[in-house]
């Protein structure tokens, strides 16, 4: 904790979770949800990051392969799905981001991920 009064932006501290890390995220979901239903489809989250995504893992996460949604609407993910989607984009030294990106990228979940395979998720940026 001592980390966290040195450091002048909390932004930069990721193993603690603050009202300031809590207003950050509501405010990034408030932006994508345009129609302010509480709830972000594929086009809204697409928008995350100025673009930062790719519509083929925009895709692999609305799938669900790497974690089932709360939200019962179809197609769409609600504040609770979007808090474990941010984290895990935010922090990817943490286990269950690093597990949360290699069910998304892996074609095939029982086995290894190959290097090349990754190609194919950021070439439709190109």
């Amino acid at each position: 904790m001592l980390h966290c009064d040195e450091e002048e932006d909390i932004n930069k501290v990721l193993r603690y979770f603050s009202y300031e890390h809590f207003y950050v995220i509501y405010c990034k979901f408030w932006e994508l949800d345009t129609d302010h239903d509480f709830l972000i489809d594929k086009e809204n989250l697409i928008r995350y990051g100025n673009h930062a995504l790719t519509y083929r893992i925009v895709d692999r996460i609305f799938s669900q392969v790497s974690r089932k949604f709360t939200s019962k609407v179809e197609g769409k993910m609600g504040y609770e799905d979007f808090v474990y989607f941010i984290l895990a984009e935010e922090d990817k030294s943490s286990e269950p981001s690093l597990e949360y990106w290699y069910l998304l990228c892996s074609f095939f979940v029982d086995i290894r991920v190959q290097v090349h395979r990754f190609g194919w998720q950021w070439s439709s940026n190109s």
